[in-house]
């Protein structure tokens, strides 16, 4: 793997090559001091991290993220930075996969950099792999980034009301959490609590991020119709009802219970990604699955090669967000292919997808076996679970229905 640092500090650089010196026989990595010097680099020679301080001379941090952005976009873009973490996050937010602070520990900076490369195994679609690693923001609905852009303007404007915004849109929620847990704000565990990571930016980081650098996006309707995704939204809200449910019926922590209802919330960020950026790939995907009678997994990896839980757990992934969480979405469709059989929030997330796929489309139980994986659930010892799972997530959506 072949990996690049960028600092004007001589003294940091080789700070940092003692602090990889076990890695040299795994990884190609090369130093440069400045900007310039690392894009002449990257016209040479294809590099898989980019990894970058922010207050250099000439071209600055902020300006060759965007520029390797445009002319690299597979490659995955790290900041590395002593600058204080609002105006590092302000100038960054877009271009910037992962945020790092100086003093960096080796462990964080080398698991860092070896869970992004890992990864890219995931997305066998060059093609895909440009598309997804270039998004420095995901679309949400227009009436609700209306609502959270009204609330932010007001001069009291209430956290609380804010998080509750957040709580209902999949793309906020996980720009938030990818921001909240950027390395910069120090914090010794993940935060999954949607409400707890807007609190903890606060309104004088929120204020900025949304209405002066336009962290938020809304979805363009002229590019796709709206209807798409207020299914794929209804969708993850309800499927992340059912997996917090099950999680306090079977007894999980608060910790395991908020991981639990992320990845139920954000399992189809995937597909966001392929409805706002591969709008004619999404429509022949629809097609094939309606002309050739074929599931929604076999379509998209007909037509992509690939499928949008993978799409989004990549995505999700480079942003920071736990591993647990991140398998759990990649293989929520296709369990049997995730090699870890002992996942907590697997089998949880793939019983409650096909439960809301299937009472969605007021199916019959023929339909939701068809989605279920019944050998994966016996393999990870949940087969016995499987009615009380389902008896769960039908109560929820029925009292979602009064």
């Amino acid at each position: 793997m072949k990996i690049i640092f960028v600092d004007d500090e001589p003294n940091i650089l080789r700070g940092i090559r003692r602090m990889l010196h076990s890695m040299e026989g795994e990884w190609d990595i090369e130093f440069v001091t400045c900007g310039q010097k690392a894009l002449e680099r990257m016209a040479e020679k294809e590099f898989d991290v980019l990894v970058t301080d922010m207050r250099m001379p000439d071209m600055d941090g902020s300006q060759l993220l965007e520029e390797v952005m445009k002319k690299y976009p597979s490659t995955i873009r790290l900041v590395l930075s002593g600058q204080s973490r609002e105006e590092v996050i302000f100038r960054t937010v877009g271009p910037a996969h992962q945020f790092l602070s100086k003093p960096c520990d080796s462990n964080v900076l080398k698991n860092t950099i070896n869970s992004s490369l890992g990864l890219r195994r995931m997305l066998k679609s060059a093609r895909v792999l440009k598309i997804v690693s270039r998004i420095d923001k995901l679309p949400s609905l227009p009436n609700i980034y209306i609502e959270v852009t009204e609330e932010l303007r007001k001069e009291e404007c209430s956290m609380r009301k804010v998080a509750d915004i957040v709580h209902h849109d999949i793309s906020m929620s996980a720009q938030i959490l990818k921001l909240v847990n950027s390395s910069f704000f120090g914090l010794p565990n993940h935060i999954t609590d949607i409400a707890q990571a807007v609190s903890f930016l606060g309104i004088d980081v929120l204020r900025p991020l949304v209405l002066s650098i336009g962290t938020f996006s809304q979805f363009d309707l002229k590019k796709f119709s709206a209807r798409s995704m207020e299914e794929v939204i209804h969708s993850s809200m309800m499927t992340a009802s059912f997996c917090r449910e099950i999680a306090r019926n079977e007894g999980f922590t608060k910790e395991d219970e908020e991981n639990m209802y992320v990845a139920g919330l954000l399992h189809e960020i995937g597909e966001i990604v392929i409805i706002s950026e591969l709008p004619d790939d999404y429509r022949e995907i629809c097609r094939a699955i309606k002309e050739k009678n074929i599931s929604y997994l076999e379509a998209e990896e007909s037509i992509l090669g690939v499928n949008h839980g993978e799409v989004g757990a990549y995505l999700l992934g480079i942003w920071g967000l736990k591993d647990c969480i991140t398998e759990a979405i990649a293989y929520f469709m296709c369990p049997s292919r995730c090699v870890n059989s002992e996942s907590p929030l697997l089998p949880i997330l793939h019983l409650s997808w096909a439960a809301e796929t299937f009472f969605s489309k007021d199916g019959n139980s023929e339909d939701e076996m068809k989605l279920l994986d019944l050998d994966y659930m016996e393999k990870c010892g949940k087969a016995s679970k499987i009615d009380v799972w389902r008896d769960i997530c039908r109560n929820k959506f029925e009292r979602a229905l009064q």
